[in-house]
């Protein structure tokens, strides 16, 4: 079980590894807003163009993080398949949890080819066609969120259920994560089926606050990584 503790901290580390590297790469590369006659989607492209690569790699290392993260719940299933009279539930966490994180995974795949994509359309465009399908297809992956944002909104709902599930099963065995979990999950799936309402009416309105929230699953890894460093069996 002790890989599974090191998969979770694996993730952690990641995920707030990006957190400050892009917190310290847009301090040293501004994006500014002008008003030269451009939409935010072009000068989008403008800015990205000029940093090949870097919100494909972005959104590439984390899908990749996300589809190993699948074994986390896995392991859960196995570390309280045990609990008589739970068989049920934890079936339910496992589905809901592995859907959750291939799902996520998917999202920021499809994010990142299209992005990718739109990008080098645009810097390579030689009509302006090409250059406004490149534009129309950023704005749409990257600002209206497009697809990939009914697959994230989706796939956070699914991890909600699945954190909600098993914390339902650690109850007796350990409180406190418990506890924690039951939390997290309920303001997971809360605060995304908010942001699926506003977002049936166009609005991303409460985008940083799901982000916020989406930042407590690394405390529930957290919590679980050390649970299965400790080897603890029911």
């Amino acid at each position: 079980m002790k890989f599974l503790g090191y998969i979770s901290f694996i993730h952690i580390i990641i995920i707030v590894g990006w957190m400050v590297y892009n917190i310290i790469f847009s301090i040293q590369n501004p994006f500014l807003i002008h008003d030269s006659g451009m939409s935010i989607s072009q000068k989008g492209l403008e800015y990205h163009s000029s940093h090949v690569g870097y919100l494909a790699l972005d959104h590439g290392s984390k899908s990749i993080i996300m589809l190993v993260t699948v074994a986390i719940p896995i392991g859960l299933f196995c570390f309280l398949k045990s609990i008589p009279g739970k068989k049920l539930t934890n079936i339910i966490g496992l589905i809901f949890g592995v859907i959750g994180f291939m799902f996520y995974s998917l999202s920021l795949m499809l994010q990142a080819a299209s992005v990718a994509y739109s990008i080098n359309l645009y810097s390579e465009a030689t009509n302006e066609f090409s250059q406004q399908f490149a534009v129309h297809l950023f704005e749409w992956t990257m600002i209206e969120g497009g697809f990939s944002t009914s697959v994230y909104i989706l796939s956070n709902l699914a991890i909600g259920v699945w954190i909600l599930s098993h914390s339902k099963m650690l109850k007796n065995l350990h409180p406190r994560i418990a506890i924690s979990g039951l939390f997290i999950g309920s303001l997971h799936i809360f605060s995304y089926l908010s942001s699926w309402f506003f977002l049936m009416f166009g609005r991303q309105s409460i985008h940083e606050f799901t982000e916020a929230v989406g930042l407590l699953l690394l405390v529930w890894l957290f919590l679980i990584g050390i649970l299965f460093l400790k080897k603890d069996t029911p």
